[in-house]
């Protein structure tokens, strides 16, 4: 059986290497990207509205995809 075929799409991306992590990352919406972090750490402030209330500008894709990587130990 292998493994990175049976895990949920959330968890695939914790077991690649950083380099197939970017990869991956760099086929991604920002919407995906804010979708996964919602998931993964669902007290966070990702959606927009959120966002601009409390920090006064939104979440940029490459802010995501920096969160994400720092999520995940890369």
């Amino acid at each position: 059986m292998n493994m990175q075929i049976d895990l949920h799409p959330n968890y695939r991306i914790c077991s690649m290497s950083p380099v197939e992590v970017t990869v991956e990352l760099s086929t991604w919406t920002r919407d995906e990207m804010i979708s996964w972090l919602c998931w993964c750490h669902p007290e966070g402030t990702y959606f927009d509205k959120e966002a601009l209330l409390a920090y006064g500008h939104v979440l940029w894709r490459n802010e995501a995809a920096e969160l994400i990587l720092h999520k995940i130990g890369v």
